[in-house]
């Protein structure tokens, strides 16, 4: 059993569609391919994205204990450049999926 819900395979977020294309399946930080679609004119991009699981299912605010559950995070608008890249194709976003999954298993000094 998965200590954490994963992202979903098919989404929409802000009018657009997502499905995954690839991904990784490490213990703490992930990197996936979403094939983004806009339904209006069928324009495809495709998404480079480091998925980040909470590191923790509760969480303690102002000494009361808030019970959420465990899962990864799609990056906000804010940790794009980051930890989220939009690219028009699918070689340039397998060229940043590699980048990241190096970086990802980089050993730390």
């Amino acid at each position: 059993m998965d200590m954490y819900k994963k992202f979903e395979t098919e989404f929409t977020k802000n009018k657009f569609n997502y499905s995954l294309v690839k991904r990784t399946n490490f213990d703490k930080k992930n990197v996936a391919i979403y094939k983004q679609t806009d339904p209006e004119t069928d324009n495809v991009y495709y998404e480079a994205v480091v998925l980040i699981p909470q590191e923790e299912a509760d969480r303690v605010s102002f000494g009361n204990i808030i019970h959420y559950e465990a899962k990864e995070n799609y990056p906000s608008s804010e940790q794009w450049g980051v930890n989220g890249f939009t690219f028009r194709d699918l070689d340039k976003a397998e060229i940043k999926f590699n980048e990241l999954i190096e970086l990802i298993n980089k050993p730390k000094i």
